[in-house]
């Protein structure tokens, strides 16, 4: 018969491995669909009709065509294109379509007014018309840019927007722009998709983001697919294993 303090003992060393394999069995429950990212699972659920989007590194035209379906006809979609060739591309696309409801803004965003020199993932005008391919296993698939870059407060205020939901693609800069929109997170409180990835900016950084938002009394869970899950249980070593058959690298915060 085992006595109570060895049952306590025996869970207590066993405990991550179940953690783990829970966590597994969850994942693997999912039915992953390739052609939809994670993060337009959530938003077609939780944003409503006549809202504000705000979407701050979008890729490419499938990513634009859908934000602005979900937000509808009368909500408003704000892009910052990070960069000119991309720009150029959006702003023609949406002059070709007579969208008087999307905004190309050629700008980015940080922690203080001026000019940020950033990575940016390699993208085409023509890649832009589609989902842009990026090996998993490369670090060094960007190119520098220089760009205008006001605060995410100080656009808000200049150009009289109050965002519903903001979404954020900008790897390395995501704690930049959260704290140049400390005002607005504070005040408005927009729902936030932040795309967050070890691989990219280190364990370290991703801590970093979670926690100042953490701090804001927001509350994070994690994407897989349509499954949203609390941020507590996010485990790097199982949810952004790239020999693993799911990834997740989408974050929610509300």
């Amino acid at each position: 018969m085992i006595s109570l303090s060895s049952q306590s003992i025996f869970s207590e060393m066993f405990a991550p491995a179940l953690k783990f394999i829970e966590q597994v069995k969850l994942s693997f429950k999912v039915s992953r669909n390739k052609g939809i990212s994670d993060s337009f699972n959530y938003i077609q659920k939780h944003v409503a009709k006549k809202q504000t989007v705000l979407s701050i590194g979008i890729g490419h035209d499938q990513h634009l065509f859908l934000l602005r379906k979900i937000a509808g006809k009368f909500g408003k979609v704000i892009v910052f294109a990070t960069g000119g060739e991309i720009f150029s591309h959006f702003l023609e696309l949406v002059d070709k379509i007579k969208w008087s409801n999307v905004v190309i803004e050629p700008i980015g965003t940080s922690e203080t007014p001026g000019e940020i020199i950033f990575n940016s993932f390699t993208t085409s005008p023509n890649e832009a018309k589609g989902a842009t391919v990026i090996d998993i296993n490369s670090r060094n698939a960007y190119n520098k840019k220089e760009l205008n870059s006001p605060t995410l407060d100080s656009y808000c205020l200049v150009q009289q927007v109050l965002p519903d939901f903001v979404e954020i693609k900008m790897p390395g800069f995501e704690l930049k722009i959260l704290e140049g929109a400390t005002g607005l997170l504070k005040n408005k409180k927009p729902i936030l998709v932040i795309e967050c990835e070890e691989r990219l900016i280190g364990r370290s950084k991703v801590l970093e983001v979670f926690q100042f938002l953490t701090d804001l009394k927001y509350k994070g869970y994690f994407i897989l697919d349509t499954i949203r899950i609390p941020l507590q249980n996010f485990d790097f070593d199982v949810y952004q294993n790239p020999r693993s058959n799911f990834y997740c690298n989408t974050f929610i915060f509300e």
